[in-house]
């Protein structure tokens, strides 16, 4: 009995060393890789695609189109769709994964 649960013991850990960690330390250092590029091309982008412009251009729409947009939570999803389809965009050009 002593030894059925030394090797399975044995196993999940050769098992969790050998296929988690390394996995685990895979995806780390992808999403390290990907946060780096994304701050990288955010800090290239021109001066007129900054937040600031956009608060400034966005600024003259009516209030009724402000309502209809807050009322569709476009301000909370249309982040979220920009930076998922991005991440799906990087994910697909890394030749590993993609």
């Amino acid at each position: 009995m002593h030894t059925v649960i030394l090797a399975a013991l044995r196993s999940f850990f050769g098992w969790l060393l050998g296929q988690a960690v390394l996995k685990g330390l895979i995806l780390t250092a992808l999403t390290l890789l990907i946060t780096f590029l994304g701050e990288w091309l955010w800090s290239l982008l021109p001066s007129f695609m900054s937040s600031q412009a956009l608060t400034n251009a966005l600024s003259v729409l009516p209030g009724g189109v402000w309502w209809v947009l807050d009322y569709a939570r476009i301000p909370y999803g249309l982040p979220l769709v920009l930076t998922a389809s991005v991440v799906v965009f990087l994910i697909r050009r890394i030749p590993v994964i993609g």
